[in-house]
């Protein structure tokens, strides 16, 4: 385990005693540190800052880390340590060096310490989202009042496309970036649901046709959700307004003679 301690944050505690008496007083009496764990992730060579809380010196959980955002298919180490002087034996479900998710969601990453006579668990809860590959120019503008494809796929760590039919993505909001103002998608939008085409991407992608009808020059971020994935998503789409129109009037023709070397108009 490297790195170092940067957070202590009061958690809510599941305390199973063989007895309610008994683990009153095992709960009132247990005083301890986590000075040799404190020391190991304060050691020469760690690198950066991790994040890391201590649970009133029972364990110290660095990864997963609590509240913790991570993307489908990542590889989350796992780093964790309970204080010997009160336990006689730790766990951690799941176990492994490692964890991975295949589908995004909120999970729970658990350790249980035993102390004898009954034992204390600790949860750890994060989230696993999608991650988005742009597969249009989100840098090409529009004209307001006109209509731009947003095409997208759902990645996962390594860029992979994931997007299946199956995954239904739906748009929910319309953001003004100038000044700040949520909108909604208005009745210009009435299907606000991504179309999935095999056609996109590398085995399909999903695509919205979305409509400027009544925003003013800006850039807006479209907001939207994936299927079971609890993080809003966006992408940004830049409106401009409408070139001026040419100059243009009817061809106008005169009649005339000419009289004295000079154009009589009749």
């Amino acid at each position: 385990m490297t790195g170092s301690l940067v957070s202590r944050i009061s958690r809510h505690r599941t305390i199973q005693p063989a007895s309610a008496a008994g683990g009153r007083a095992m709960f009132k009496g247990l005083v301890a540190s986590l000075t040799a764990s404190l020391a190991l992730l304060a050691s020469p060579g760690a690198s950066g800052i991790v994040q890391g809380h201590a649970q009133d010196e029972f364990f110290l959980f660095v990864s997963p880390a609590l509240g913790a955002t991570y993307l489908v298919g990542e590889s989350i180490s796992v780093n964790w340590a309970c204080n010997p002087e009160i336990f006689t034996e730790c766990s951690s479900s799941p176990s492994g060096d490692a964890l991975s998710y295949n589908l995004p969601g909120t999970y729970t990453f658990a350790l249980t310490g035993s102390l004898g006579d009954g034992v204390i668990s600790e949860s750890i809860p994060f989230v696993v989202t999608y991650g988005i590959c742009r597969l249009d120019d989100a840098s090409k503008a529009v004209v307001t009042g006109k209509t731009v494809t947003v095409k997208l796929a759902l990645c996962d760590a390594n860029g992979n496309n994931v997007s299946v039919a199956g995954t239904a993505v739906t748009a929910n909001s319309v953001v003004d970036l100038t000044t700040g103002e949520t909108l909604a998608l208005g009745s210009a939008n009435k299907n606000a649901n991504f179309k999935f085409d095999s056609k996109l991407g590398t085995g399909g992608a999903y695509a919205f046709t979305f409509n400027t009808t009544g925003l003013a020059p800006g850039n807006y971020q479209l907001g939207f959700l994936a299927a079971n994935d609890i993080v809003q998503h966006l992408a940004f789409v830049r409106v401009v307004a409408a070139p001026p129109l040419p100059v243009t009037g009817p061809t106008t023709t005169y009649a005339g003679s000419l009289v004295g070397g000079l154009l009589r108009i009749s």
